[in-house]
């Protein structure tokens, strides 16, 4: 979600510890940039795996071995769940691993094309890689993913599918010269992005634990099939330079929720999720195979447009793919929540830890009628783990042809309880 990040190539400037991982894409026809930071990553120690390339500073390399370890398991779990090949030139995926301290003039610095940053934060005192990543899925793997992935797709010389923002705007010439790309762009790679968010458990590589990572923190507040049943066909005509007024382009993911939480759910966050969604949607429906065979077609494309994409996606999965979206429905339980964030001890919900907590219940809607209360925290959908609203609707996605659910829930002055809710048609 950090669209503009990579094409205008900013950065930003980090002030206190932190482990900055620098994903920079290197080969034919792209030269690293001549700044400080590549003439550090070019003097710096690697360690490679399998099209995984790390460079790492002084003291970090069992961190750098881990990190090439899980980065090339992801590579090839997504490459092996969509058949999509990355662009020739981004081969190998080259990562930089290295501390900034605070007056570390290269957390200052200028990083030029086709390198981004990835901030790590890290303890000075708990460095394994496994404690890394389990404490910075805010960006990884899903963002680093999904932007490696949108970037084979839209970058280039003959990028695959150009991304819309290449295309005419409104008001600027024939209309007919417009290409709606965006739902397949963003869509593909949040979904690798999932992917590699399921894909590895993590250990530290000296007999620790292993930690299963957890979605982007942006993942928390997603709602991907109730925003594709609220968006549908609206998809296919989403433009990078659509105007929603009501779109809080927020840098926190706590701010985000809060949009979420508000009366005014922002219609570009909606096109995000439902972007998601259909692919999911692919995943569950037309089974692995379709998966692939998208992913193999997009693949060979060159400057491919709305059309071949439709025409893809279609074909992979035997019907008409808008007029699969616009069918789609989902229950609506009337449910408003967010997730809750270790909260302190003297927190009301420092009992319960996790879950969902409950900010608004919607008159008569089934989540009322079944008794769910503002300040519950939803903790489990029949049997599943709740952690975050995209746990929750997966499971409800899951379980949505039921006529009941049972949410398992903590309340307040009466503990766990279990209730039975009522889906509506």
């Amino acid at each position: 979600m950090i669209r503009n990040f990579i094409r205008t190539c900013r950065t930003r400037v980090f002030v206190d510890f932190r482990l900055v991982l620098l994903a920079a894409m290197a080969g034919a026809g792209c030269d690293l940039p001549q700044g400080g930071i590549a003439r550090e990553m070019r003097g710096a120690d690697t360690v490679s795996k399998e099209g995984v390339t790390v460079h790492y500073s002084k003291g970090l390399s069992r961190q750098a071995e881990c990190f090439a370890t899980v980065v090339a398991k992801q590579m090839a779990n997504v490459q092996g769940a969509t058949s999509y090949e990355l662009q020739d030139w981004l081969a190998p995926v080259h990562v930089y691993l290295k501390f900034v301290q605070p007056e570390d003039p290269a957390s200052g610095s200028k990083v030029g094309p086709y390198v981004w940053e990835l901030p790590i934060l890290v303890d000075p005192n708990e460095t394994s890689c496994a404690e890394i990543m389990a404490k910075n899925d805010d960006y990884y793997p899903f963002d680093w993913m999904h932007e490696l992935i949108e970037f084979s797709l839209c970058t280039g010389d003959r990028p695959r599918v150009p991304s819309d923002q290449r295309c005419g705007k409104p008001g600027e010439g024939n209309r007919d010269e417009l290409c709606h790309t965006r739902w397949f762009n963003e869509g593909f790679a949040s979904y690798c992005g999932v992917l590699a968010s399921r894909s590895a458990s993590y250990s530290d590589g000296a007999g620790g634990d292993e930690i299963q990572p957890d979605m982007c923190e942006r993942r928390a507040v997603s709602l991907p099939f109730s925003s594709l049943a609220r968006v549908r066909g609206r998809l296919f005509l989403w433009l990078h330079d659509d105007s929603h007024a009501d779109y809080p382009f927020k840098k926190d993911c706590r701010d985000v929720a809060e949009s979420r939480l508000s009366d005014h759910a922002s219609a570009e966050l909606d096109h995000y999720d439902a972007a998601l969604a259909l692919f999911l949607l692919i995943e569950d429906r037309y089974g692995p195979e379709a998966i692939r065979k998208i992913g193999r077609q997009v693949s060979k494309l060159k400057n491919g447009g709305e059309e071949d994409l439709r025409r893809i996606v279609s074909g992979a999965v035997g019907t008409d793919i808008v007029k699969l979206v616009d069918g789609f429905r989902f229950p609506d339980t009337g449910l408003i929540m967010l997730p809750v964030y270790r909260p302190p001890a003297t927190s009301p919900l420092a009992e319960v830890k996790e879950g969902l907590w409950v900010g608004r219940v919607r008159d008569g809607s089934p989540a009322q009628r079944a008794g769910l209360k503002r300040d519950d925290v939803i903790g489990s959908l029949d049997g599943e783990r709740i952690l975050r609203n995209f746990d929750f609707e997966c499971a409800l996605y899951k379980h949505m042809r039921q006529d009941t659910v049972k949410i398992g829930l903590w309340r307040k002055g009466a503990g766990r309880m279990t209730v039975e809710m009522k889906l509506g048609k």
